[in-house]
């Protein structure tokens, strides 16, 4: 995919400002990345002294541009609605965010051509002046908006969506200055994405299809890829069955609730960059515990599906980023902390990324099969067991990824001679720590795969409101 199309736009227009001083006659053309070449030589007045027939062609230059214009929107709606609304892959996703992109790029670069024809010479060297700033501050927000995902999956079609943003948005202004160009100059005009106020409105207005969830007026479909992480309650959810948001309350039929008090919902909207997403959170108390069942809705082909269901409670804390990862943390039921975290991938189907269980001596990591917790179980009691007081505090950790498991120790002021120490307990049950910096390593390659590498840890957390 051609990713971006650059070249040293400064050292062009610089050569284009001095060909305007030596009088050189150089017609308009096509250069990539917004980069036009000027008509900078004899003034337009001066052609128009000398040619009666210019107005005229002029005209037809401006004409043709603009009858093509019509069938570039209809183009970049199609790709839009496609990116938007299909399920693709990451890779398609690329793709047709380069496409978009190049279509609005290739379009500026013909328009360039036609106000080169339309406009006087010194009109067009000012407009080449504002161009070269308006290049570098584009290619300085396409590299901004790139840089969270940098090296991820997803960061080509971040920055190509910003590039076709940012040059449609220079294709309406300046298509304004040839004749006809003004009906052109607002319609389907897109939103800036610095503009969170606009957004929220736009997300929030009636059209929306989760707004219209959220007062009753639509369901959702259980996906036939749902994840159920409830624990505390069998929450019957069946693929292809309807759900709205009146079907809340019968949760409270799986219990006993405090009498007279309400349940309370609150919602979310995620930053998904694979498709739009949304949460529910509802909240109900059951003597004197607090629960709380959350609800993944994704939209898709114009329909709402819930992708996943995780339950909470004073043990059990799940919380979400921004962008729809879930940070499953609590106790394992045995004393050790546990940290899942759940990502939706490049289908927005929820996988666990990587299960972390932390532990000090003495504690047996969980196991279900109770067949696997062994030798590092041994390690860790002959530790607890060997008198060393600077030894009480290390924190053991158990990873699973992608059905493998890797165990690494840590320690705040951990010294060589407790390393030592350690490893060499290791060592007679022939058994080797991997060390944090695999366990990373292999979480961040899992990741990859799944097309979460870009937003699997990031700590920017949801914002959610009451309903």
């Amino acid at each position: 995919m051609k990713k971006f199309k650059n070249i040293t736009l400064t050292l062009l227009l610089t050569l284009l400002l001095a060909c305007t001083a030596c009088g050189k006659n150089d017609n308009a053309g096509d250069t990539p990345s917004g980069t036009q070449k000027v008509e900078s030589s004899e003034t337009k007045e001066d052609t128009d002294n000398t040619d009666s027939g210019d107005d005229k062609k002029d005209a037809d230059i401006a004409k043709d541009f603009l009858s093509k214009f019509a069938d570039i929107e209809k183009q970049s709606e199609e790709l839009k609605n496609s990116i938007e609304n299909d399920d693709l892959s990451q890779t398609d996703y690329n793709l047709k965010s380069g496409d978009l992109y190049t279509l609005w790029d290739d379009c500026l670069n013909e328009l360039w051509g036609v106000l080169g024809k339309t406009l006087s010479s010194d009109e067009m060297d000012k407009l080449t002046e504002e161009e070269q700033t308006w290049i570098t501050d584009k290619d300085n927000q396409i590299a901004e908006a790139g840089k969270e995902y940098e090296g991820g999956s997803i960061q080509p079609m971040i920055e190509s969506m910003k590039g076709a943003e940012l040059t449609e948005k220079r294709v309406r202004e300046l298509i304004k200055l040839i004749p006809g160009g003004d009906k052109f100059a607002s319609a389907g005009k897109v939103e800036e994405t610095d503009d969170s106020s606009k957004s929220n409105e736009a997300s929030d207005s009636q059209n929306d299809l989760f707004d219209s969830f959220l007062k009753g007026e639509t369901e959702a479909v259980v996906s036939d890829k749902l994840k159920n992480s409830c624990v505390m309650f069998d929450i019957a959810l069946n693929a292809g069955n309807s759900f709205g948001i009146d079907m809340l309350d019968s949760i409270n039929t799986l219990c006993e609730p405090i009498s007279g008090k309400e349940a309370k919902i609150s919602y979310t909207r995620f930053d998904n960059p694979i498709r739009k997403a949304y949460a529910l959170a509802y909240m109900y108390d059951v003597e004197t515990t607090s629960f709380t069942i959350f609800y993944v809705i994704s939209e898709n082909d114009g329909k709402l599906s819930i992708d996943f269901v995780i339950d909470a409670w004073e043990r059990r804390y799940p919380t979400f980023n921004k962008y729809g990862v879930v940070f499953d943390q609590g106790s394992n039921g045995a004393g050790a902390h546990s940290n899942i975290v759940i990502v939706p991938n490049s289908d927005f189907e929820y996988v666990t990324l990587y299960e972390e269980e932390d532990n000090a001596a003495g504690w047996n990591f969980y196991d279900e099969n109770g067949a696997d917790i062994k030798p590092i179980s041994d390690i860790m009691n002959d530790a607890f067991n060997s008198g060393r007081e600077d030894i009480a505090d290390i924190i053991y950790t158990q990873i699973k990824v992608n059905g493998s498991k890797y165990y690494y120790y840590q320690k705040d002021d951990i010294t060589q001679d407790m390393t030592d120490y350690i490893d060499g307990l290791a060592t007679e049950y022939n058994f080797t720590f991997d060390g944090k910096d695999k366990a990373d390593e292999e979480i961040e390659k899992y990741a990859k795969e799944l097309s979460a590498d870009s937003f699997y840890n990031n700590e920017d957390f949801a914002e959610w409101k009451d309903l």
